[in-house]
């Protein structure tokens, strides 16, 4: 599934979040793999929080966490330009959230959906930090794969949620 014109500008895949058990040896094979380098490091909540690209062009966010927590992951999001909106949407087309929205200082606020088939997936309202879907000096995102328990529950979730189409 892509987004596709028919999407509402508000809905486009749009940031990479990484948690790692190991982050410095997570950015360095990011580095070595795809020239993806830190440009930047911020503190989120008190959270160190390194931002990857190449060429001074952000494309990922990417954390430490304890060895004993979730195993290391990635995270897509979906930007958005008002988080309380398509969070309604979320509730209305039968998903729920799976961590409510929280502000993270400057850099706007994120939540986390899951679909009625179990699926997650990120949403984020920007402020400062201006994701690749939203202006062109920064790296778009083209695309990603959903594998998801019912297919059909996930595809009309995302269809009443983020109007995407089937393409």
């Amino acid at each position: 599934m892509t987004t596709t014109a028919a999407a509402t500008p508000s809905a486009l895949l749009g940031w990479l979040d990484l948690v790692s058990t190991d982050i410095e040896c997570s950015c360095e094979f990011l580095g070595e793999l795809f020239a993806w380098h830190r440009f930047e490091r911020v503190q989120l909540d008190g959270i160190d929080y390194r931002i990857l690209g190449e060429g001074g062009v952000p494309i990922l966010g990417a954390e430490q966490i304890r060895p004993d927590q979730v195993p290391s992951r990635w995270t897509l999001f979906v930007v958005t330009d008002h988080i309380v909106g398509l969070l309604q949407r979320v509730l209305d087309a039968g998903g729920a959230l799976s961590y409510p929205a929280t502000r993270l200082d400057e850099f706007g606020t994120i939540a986390m959906i899951t679909d009625p088939a179990g699926s997650t997936l990120g949403v984020w309202e920007a402020r400062s930090l201006v994701p690749g879907s939203l202006h062109a000096n920064v790296a778009p995102l083209v695309g990603a794969r959903l594998t998801s328990p019912d297919p059909h529950a996930t595809i009309e979730f995302l269809h009443q949620t983020f109007a995407w189409e089937l393409t």
